[in-house]
């Protein structure tokens, strides 16, 4: 960052040329074409007149209108080397994504980047800005500014401003690479990317950096799952003690076929969890989880049908535990052994209840819920302590950055109250609400029991609007959000369409592919500034440093022994598009 002389309070940034990738070639006009399209040019070349649809089937507004000609002529002026002038009143964030976005003030660019479904600009509907095949739709992973992909089992790391390649690293049989970014979903950014595979042949790691660099280890054979986590470790999970004795579980054949399963596992294995750096296996720490009876017979194990004899048999068999990392947070999943541990291995949200389960605060801490209905009771245990709250917790899918002192309980069947950090009701509400959709510093978008979505005062309580339809003729489970995003400004909600068809012989429904809808709210006042389909299927959607990824699975999912050793290669096909 150069200042120039005379000119204290005119900042100049050099990019570099826009799509630069060094030994590889490649032209660095491709990363300045995908940067000219993530900056708005030719919303108006594009096809559209003021005020009609967009040529992406969007819709906008006439605030819309007006944003996107701004941006326009703010990415028609020179940019041969991406120099860029920041005035003292508005920041540019500029990233690897290849976009500027006008943001007031560093601190908000940044809490937006780093906020759970946090995205830069949602003035305009995203559009595609550029697009690449993967193997791997259901396990989109990200480094700092590159978004990586597996074929077979080589992962790709695709530049996030351009999409060209930078490198490929072999990482073995059926690898894991995806890090949650929460207790509500989306993916961290980390760095590096751990890599776990092989169950059913050699368990080994892979750890790879932003360079493309790489290393593997072994694993041993009693692992049984593994996960990475976002500072370069490898959690692992192993079960100890005696097997669980056969027969603790009734399978009686139901009437038409099926079975009905009845008993509680009384008898199970504790489990072991490592925490070692991912790269040279040294140990972080260990804890063990004891086992604790269990009744909840479907999440506890799996059933196997036997069709060779006259009548169907049935086998259940307790499941392996597994673990998972939500943020900084592991999460142990097994029959009787479920529990949440902090980086520092704080086990915390250990089950109360076969009902129970823990998730990271989007505020900090951890969030144990347990019982059912009018009974449930949230344990939130922050750095102060452990506050008990009489109802569910609701935990937003997307922030604007700012953490708040106001604690919304509530349900689709509950009354919406709102306290303190510290327990102490503020306020309640006579209506139910659904799912917290968007938590910014003044508002609060939830779901709607019947469909739709509300804006309700974070302060008061007041609802400030209600849009009963958000996609035109959606019905039933359409008309429930799935996702969420917000810059501060607009709410971006994730409607999926379930299509199906009912033939003329009485009944037979045949489902299509799942598509989704963008529909974006201004918080202020409700009003639909714009509604966009999204490309491919599936509603999957990440916000990724300030910036929408859509992974779009094209079919189903197929594990092949393909890899290494006959170990199980995980197939799904689809194609990952990033938004701008």
């Amino acid at each position: 960052m150069v200042r120039r002389k005379g000119a204290p309070e005119r900042v100049v940034v050099d990019l570099g040329a826009f799509g630069d990738v060094g030994a590889s070639g490649t032209p660095p006009d491709a990363g300045r074409e995908a940067a000219a399209r993530h900056g708005g040019i030719g919303l108006d070349q594009a096809g559209r007149e003021r005020g009609g649809p967009r040529a992406d089937g969007a819709v906008s507004s006439s605030a819309d209108e007006e944003v996107g000609a701004q941006a326009a002529a703010r990415a028609r002026g020179p940019r041969a080397r991406g120099l860029v002038a920041v005035g003292t009143a508005a920041f540019l964030a500029l990233s690897a994504w290849g976009t500027s976005t006008e943001i007031r003030d560093h601190e908000r660019a940044r809490q937006l980047m780093t906020a759970p479904g946090g995205v830069l600009s949602l003035a305009e509907a995203p559009r595609v800005t550029w697009s690449a095949p993967t193997e791997s739709a259901d396990d989109t992973a990200y480094l700092p500014g590159l978004v990586v992909v597996r074929r077979g089992t080589v992962l790709h790391a695709l530049d996030a401003g351009t999409g060209v390649e930078r490198w490929q690293v072999p990482v073995g049989g059926d690898p894991t690479c995806r890090v949650a970014a929460s207790g509500t979903g989306g993916a961290a950014v980390v760095d590096p990317i751990v890599c776990w595979g092989g169950l059913n042949a050699s368990p080994q790691v892979t750890v790879v950096p932003a360079d493309g660099s790489s290393t593997t280890r072994a694993l041993g054979q009693d692992v049984s799952w593994a996960t990475g986590t976002t500072d370069g470790g490898l959690a692992t999970v192993r079960a100890i003690g005696p097997e669980p004795p056969a027969g603790q579980v009734t399978m009686t054949p139901a009437d038409g076929g099926g079975y009905s399963l009845d008993g509680t596992v009384t008898q199970g294995q504790d489990v072991v969890v490592r925490l070692e750096d991912a790269a040279t296996g040294a140990l972080r720490w260990e804890r063990t989880i004891a086992f604790h009876p269990d009744g909840n017979l479907g999440r506890c194990g799996t059933v196997a049908e036997d069709r060779t004899g006259t009548q169907p048999t049935y086998t259940y068999t307790v499941r392996r535990p597994s673990v998972d990392a939500f943020g900084a947070f592991l999460a142990v999943s097994g029959c009787g052994v479920e529990a949440t541990i902090s980086p520092d291995g704080v086990v915390t949200g250990a089950r109360a209840s076969e009902w129970s389960y823990a998730t990271p605060y989007v505020d900090g801490g951890v969030l144990d819920i347990g019982g059912s209905g009018a009974g449930v009771v949230s344990v939130l245990h922050g750095s102060g302590g452990a506050v008990t709250f009489p109802g569910q917790v609701l935990n937003p899918r997307a922030t604007d950055g700012t953490p708040s002192d106001v604690v919304l309980v509530g349900s689709a069947t509950v009354p919406l109250r709102a306290f303190g950090t510290d327990g102490a009701e503020r306020w309640h509400n006579v209506a139910p609400y659904g799912e917290l959709l968007v938590r910014t510093r003044d508002v609060a978008v939830l779901s709607l029991p019947e469909g739709g979505a509300a804006g309700v005062d974070l302060r008061t309580g007041e609802r400030l609007w209600t849009v009963s339809t958000l996609v035109p003729g959606a019905q039933g489970a359409e008309t429930v959000p799935v996702g969420a995003f917000t810059d501060g400004h607009v709410a971006a909600l994730v409607m999926g369409h379930y299509p199906s068809t009912v033939d003329d012989s009485g009944g037979s429904i045949t489902l299509g592919s799942t598509t989704a809808d963008l529909v974006g709210l201004d918080l202020t006042t409700g009003a639909v500034r714009w509604r966009t389909l999204l490309p491919g299927a599936g509603t999957s959607i990440d916000a990724v440093e300030g910036h929408l990824v859509r992974s779009a699975q094209a079919d189903s999912t197929v594990l092949g022994a393909d890899g290494p050793g006959g170990g199980f290669v995980r197939h799904a096909p689809g194609t990952v598009y990033a938004l701008g």
